[in-house]
C-alpha cells in the first residue's frame, strides 16, 4: 500500500476506514426507522418516528439524490470514497432507498395492527360498513368535492403544475383521455369518520367517488402519484442576494422531477406521465403501496390519545434565575450558566430578550438568525425592542435550506419595525448562534452574551437537545462582539485569542488540539478526546483523528447522524469508538473535549461548545463559533454530566462497528439500564441549580 498524505495508505483510491456520506445518512434514517419498530415506545410515538423517516427521505431525494443526478448528467465524478463508478454508486443508493421503503411499509402494516388492538382503526374503503360509507359520501359531497378541480390533459396545452411533495390522482377516461385531480394541500391527509375511532386516507375517498366528477364518462383506470422535485438552490455573487433568492425560490417550484411514486396506475398512464413530466431517469419511477409517510404525523394529531404517547414532560426553569426574581441580567452577571434544552425551557432565552426589549438601561441588542420559524417569539422580542427605541441589529441567514421564504418574511417585518437587518453574502452562511445585549450600568457599558449550539427556534427547542450559554464575562463578550462584526463586515478582527471561529481558524484550532493529545500520548501522559456532533464528514479531521488513534489516543465520538469514519480498523482507527443516540429527543448539541494531559473527566480537561459539525461546509464555508468553557460549574455540567451521560447511555445507543454497520447496544446481565434522556429529565443541571437545590443531590452517573 502506498502512502496517502502523511498518514495513510491507499489502493485503487479505496479507503477502508471511510464510508460515503450518503450511504451513512441512509444508515442514520434506518436507525430512526428502527425507533418506529421499537416496542418500548408508545404506538403514536412510533408512528411519529415513521413520519420523521418519511420526511428525512423526502429531503434526501430533494437534495442529495438530486445532486447526484446533476453530477451524473454533467459527467462529474461522485466522491464516494470507493471504487464504484457513478452508475454503480447510484444503483447502490437506489437499492438502499428501496430497502428503507420496504421496511417503512412493513412497519406501517404492523402499526396499523397495533392501533387496532387499542381500538383505533385505519381503514381501506372496502373494509367499511354501509353506514360509514354513507357518512363518507356525504362528507365528500359537502367538504371535499367543492375543493376539487379535474383537469383533462389535451395535446398542445401546457401541462398543469404539480407542486413538490404533492399528491394527485390520475384518471383514464374511456381508455382515451387523461385527467388529473390535484389533492389540495389544505385538506387533511386523514379523515376521522364521524365520532368513531375509524380513519381513512383522503385519496381513498376521492378515488372512490371520483366518478361523480366525470358525468357520462367511464373511468377505466384510476390511481395516485406523488412527486419529489430537485430543490437545491444556486446562489450568485453577481446579483442582489435577496432578489436572487426570490427568483430561485420560484425556480425551485419547477425543479426537475427526482421521484415519481405511484399506486394503481397502468403502463399507458405511466408512460404518458413520464413524457409529460419530462422524467429523464426511469429508475426514479417507483411503484409503491403507500405514499407520503411524512403525513402520518397528521394521523397522530387526529388520534391524540395521551395513553399512546410519551408521558407529559414540562421543562424546568433554572432556579438560579428565579432566585433573582426572574432578572436574567442579575443572575448572569453573578455567575455564568448553561441552559440544557429541552430539559430546561427555551423560555429563558425569550425572557432574556424580552427583558432587554423593555429595560431602559439596554442600549443595543444584536442577534443572529439561521432558522427563524413561522412563529418566532425571539423575532417578536426584537421587534418590540426596536419599537421601544432600542438600537437593534439582526443578522439573518437567507440561505437556510427550506427556511428561505420564512426568513425573508421575518426580515421584512423586522425592517418595518425599525430593526437594522443585515444578510450574509452568497458564499458564506451565518450558522453561528449569537446574541448580545449592551446595558449601561453605573455609568459603564456591560455586555451580556448568549451563545447557542442550536437555532433560535421556539418549536424545535422542545425536541432538540441543545445548549444555551449565558455570560457577562468582559473578555469573552468583547471577542464575541468582534466576531459579530466580522459576520456583518467579513473583515477579520484583531486580538481574538480565546474564541476560534470558522472559516478563519476553527479548523486549525481543532487540529492543534488533536495534535497536542498526540504529544501527550507520546510522552506517556493521559491522552483522550471526546466529541459530540451531528455529523462527521470532513476527511482532513478524520485523518487527524485516525493519526491520534494510531498514536494511542483514546477517542470517543458521539455522532448522531452521518459518520464517514469507520472505527476499530487495525492500525488506523482501532482506538476510536463511535456511537449514535436516537430517541425521544433529537441530539443536536456540539461539544468538543480534550484530555489536556489529564484523565477524563477532570477539571483540567479542555471543553468547548460549538455551532459547528465536522463537515467541510461548517469548517470552510460557514461562520461558526467554538467557545471555550472555563467556568468551573459549567465545565463540570457539560463534561461530567452531559458528556458522561451520553457515553454511558445504553437505552438509545447504537455502536458503529468496524464493518461500517450499526448495532443497537445490548446490555448484559450485569449492566444497569441507563437512558441519558431520562437522566436529564429527572435531574437538574448543575449551573442552573439555585440555593434551594444545593442540598438536593444530583443522581451520580
Amino acid at each position: 500500500m502506498k502512502i496517502f498524505g502523511s498518514i495513510f495508505k491507499k489502493k485503487k483510491n479505496t479507503f477502508d476506514y471511510l464510508i460515503n456520506r450518503d450511504l451513512s445518512w441512509l444508515k442514520f434514517n434506518a436507525r430512526v426507522l428502527e425507533e418506529a419498530n421499537n416496542k418500548s415506545n408508545p404506538i403514536l410515538e412510533r408512528i411519529k418516528f415513521l413520519s420523521i423517516s418519511g420526511n428525512n427521505l423526502d429531503e434526501f431525494l430533494m437534495v442529495r439524490l438530486a445532486g447526484l443526478n446533476r453530477m451524473m448528467a454533467e459527467n462529474l465524478p461522485i466522491n464516494s470514497f470507493s471504487n464504484l463508478s457513478n452508475d454503480e454508486f447510484l444503483t447502490k443508493i437506489m437499492r438502499d432507498l428501496k430497502n428503507i421503503h420496504e421496511t417503512q411499509l412493513e412497519t406501517w402494516s404492523d402499526l396499523v395492527k397495533q392501533l387496532e388492538k387499542k381500538r383505533y382503526f385505519v381503514c381501506k374503503f372496502k373494509e367499511l360498513k354501509k353506514k360509514d360509507r354513507q357518512w363518507l359520501k356525504d362528507f365528500f359531497q359537502n367538504e371535499v368535492q367543492p375543493l376539487l378541480t379535474p383537469i383533462t390533459i389535451f395535446k398542445n396545452h401546457p401541462f398543469p403544475y404539480i407542486a413538490n411533495s404533492a399528491m394527485a390522482i390520475s384518471a383514464e377516461l374511456d381508455k382515451k383521455k387523461l385527467s388529473l385531480i390535484q389533492i389540495p394541500s389544505n385538506i387533511s391527509r386523514f379523515i376521522k369518520i364521524g365520532n368513531l375511532n375509524k380513519f381513512i386516507a383522503i385519496e381513498d375517498v376521492i378515488m372512490q367517488y371520483a366518478q361523480s366528477l366525470f358525468p357520462g364518462i367511464k373511468i377505466t383506470n384510476i390511481g395516485i402519484f406523488r412527486i419529489i422535485r430537485d430543490s437545491e438552490l444556486e446562489y450568485s455573487d453577481e446579483d442582489d442576494l435577496l432578489s436572487h433568492l426570490q427568483k430561485s425560490l420560484k425556480k425551485r417550484k419547477l425543479g426537475e422531477i427526482i421521484s415519481f411514486s405511484y399506486i394503481g396506475l397502468n403502463k399507458n398512464i405511466i408512460s404518458t406521465m413520464s413524457e409529460l413530466l419530462n422524467i429523464k431517469n426511469n429508475s426514479f419511477i417507483v411503484k409503491k403501496y403507500f405514499l407520503g409517510f411524512v403525513d402520518l404525523k397528521q394521523l397522530t394529531d387526529l388520534i391524540n390519545d395521551k395513553n399512546l404517547l410519551y408521558g407529559s414532560y414540562f421543562p424546568r426553569f433554572p432556579e438560579r434565575i428565579e432566585e433573582f426574581e426572574g432578572d436574567c441580567f442579575a443572575a448572569i452577571k453573578k455567575k455564568e450558566l448553561v441552559i440544557h434544552h429541552p430539559y430546561e425551557t427555551f423560555e429563558v432565552v425569550i425572557r432574556f430578550l424580552k427583558q432587554a426589549a423593555s429595560d431602559p438601561k439596554v442600549l443595543l441588542i444584536k442577534q443572529t438568525f439561521y432558522r427563524i420559524g413561522n412563529q418566532s417569539e425571539v423575532a417578536n422580542a426584537l421587534i418590540e425592542a426596536a419599537e421601544n427605541g432600542k438600537n437593534v441589529i439582526a443578522l439573518i441567514e437567507l440561505k437556510a435550506r427550506f427556511d428561505e421564504a420564512e426568513n425573508m418574511e421575518w426580515a421584512h417585518k423586522m425592517q418595518a419595525a425599525g430593526v437594522k437587518v443585515f444578510y450574509s453574502n452568497a458564499r458564506t452562511k451565518i450558522h453561528g448562534k449569537l446574541a448580545q445585549v449592551v446595558r449601561r450600568e453605573q455609568g459603564k457599558l456591560v455586555t451580556y452574551s448568549h451563545v447557542g449550539t442550536g437555532n433560535y427556534h421556539s418549536i424545535t427547542s422542545k425536541i432538540y437537545s441543545d445548549l444555551s450559554y449565558f455570560t457577562a464575562n468582559k473578555k469573552l463578550s468583547q471577542e464575541l462582539g468582534k466576531i459579530f462584526n466580522y459576520m456583518t463586515s467579513l473583515i477579520k478582527p484583531e486580538n481574538v485569542k480565546n474564541i476560534t471561529y470558522a472559516p478563519i481558524n476553527l479548523r486549525t484550532n481543532l487540529v492543534n488540539l488533536i495534535e497536542k493529545e498526540i504529544e501527550y500520548a507520546k510522552n506517556k501522559m493521559p491522552a483522550e478526546i471526546w466529541m459530540k456532533v451531528n455529523s462527521l464528514v470532513d476527511k482532513k479531521i478524520i485523518d487527524h483523528l485516525c493519526k491520534a488513534s494510531k498514536n494511542n489516543v483514546k477517542i470517543n465520538l458521539i455522532v448522531r447522524g452521518i459518520c464517514c469514519l469507520i472505527p476499530g480498523k487495525k492500525n488506523i482507527s482501532e482506538n476510536i469508538r463511535v456511537k449514535s443516540i436516537v430517541g425521544r429527543f433529537l441530539e443536536h448539541s456540539r461539544i468538543y473535549c480534550f484530555g489536556n494531559g489529564k484523565k477524563m473527566p477532570s477539571r483540567n480537561n479542555k471543553v468547548f461548545i460549538s455551532s459547528a459539525d465536522l463537515m467541510p461546509r461548517n469548517l470552510d464555508r460557514r461562520i461558526e463559533i467554538l467557545l471555550p468553557i472555563e467556568n468551573k460549574t459549567v465545565h463540570q455540567q457539560i463534561l461530567d454530566q452531559i458528556m458522561v451521560a451520553n457515553l454511558k447511555d445504553n437505552e438509545q445507543s447504537w455502536n458503529l462497528n468496524n464493518d461500517g454497520n450499526y448495532e443497537k447496544v445490548k446490555k448484559n446481565g450485569k449492566d444497569k439500564s441507563f437512558s441519558a434522556h431520562q437522566y436529564f429529565m429527572n435531574n437538574p443541571s448543575l449551573s442552573g441549580r439555585g440555593k434551594s437545590l444545593e442540598k438536593l443531590p444530583v443522581k451520580k452517573i
